[in-house]
């Protein structure tokens, strides 16, 4: 793991630091009314868990939520070592070049791959906030 620095992943959930509010004062992130309950969901991963993953291949997953997403974080353990992917606003460290998000609808679909390929079976974990406050991992 030397060719490329590993960074710290929190073991603790996220949890939003502040809100974000338009000029009459009203919250643009979190329904503090608790109005949808309904978690973001997480899935169609390609390849297929378990699957062998060739060097090069993309794996690819969507973020689904019906209300909309605040944040999303990916992260990856290769080798016993975690790392984060994209950290909610971009990709990071080894995936910035390869990997991408793109908008679907409802949500997100990432195409994550890491520079000089997969060196060792990845395994993902997504970590999804809606605006809402409702979370998914």
């Amino acid at each position: 793991m030397a060719d490329h620095p590993q960074v710290e992943v929190p073991s603790a959930p996220f949890e939003p630091l502040a809100q974000e509010i338009d000029t009459h004062g009203q919250s643009l992130g979190f329904d503090p009314s608790g109005g949808d309950t309904v978690p973001p969901t997480i899935g169609n991963f390609a390849p297929t868990p378990g699957t062998p993953l060739q060097r090069n291949t993309a794996v690819s997953f969507d973020v689904l939520d019906l209300s909309g997403l605040l944040r999303v974080e990916v992260s990856v353990t290769l080798g016993g070592d975690r790392f984060v992917v994209h950290d909610g606003d971009t990709f990071v460290g080894q995936y910035v070049n390869l990997s991408t998000r793109s908008p679907i609808v409802d949500g997100f679909r990432f195409n994550v791959r890491h520079n000089g390929g997969w060196i060792e079976p990845p395994t993902f974990r997504v970590h999804a906030v809606d605006t809402s406050g409702n979370e998914a991992s």
